[in-house]
């Protein structure tokens, strides 16, 4: 199993930050997504300090952003192949700052 977001197997895991995931109380929407079953990821990408190495409890996902602009979390850039599943992922308020957008920011992790 790769720990690193689709299309980047031949490549080392980029090394990231620790979110928490928040999804609705009623369960998991994403049909088995990355987010279903865990409690972590590690988000990478532009801006995202490198202090983590990605884990089979806790795989690589990219900080970009929908057509829109606004940021998401997914496995893609701009969550190609997936929408939101309801989960959300999370830094704790002591080292939200690091990154470049700061709350709740959508999982894009069910499949189209």
């Amino acid at each position: 199993m790769t720990t690193q977001p689709h299309g980047a197997q031949d490549a080392p895991p980029e090394r990231g930050m620790p979110i928490g995931i928040v999804r609705s109380p009623d369960g998991d929407y994403s049909l088995g997504g990355i987010s279903a079953g865990r409690s972590r990821l590690t988000l990478i990408g532009a801006g995202v300090p490198p202090l983590f190495e990605p884990a089979p409890s806790a795989p690589a996902v990219l900080l970009t952003s929908d057509e829109a602009g606004r940021p998401i979390i997914s496995e893609t850039p701009g969550g190609a192949g997936f929408e939101h599943g309801g989960a959300f992922g999370v830094l704790a308020d002591q080292i939200a700052h690091v990154v470049p957008y700061y709350g709740a920011i959508p999982i894009y992790d069910r499949r189209l």
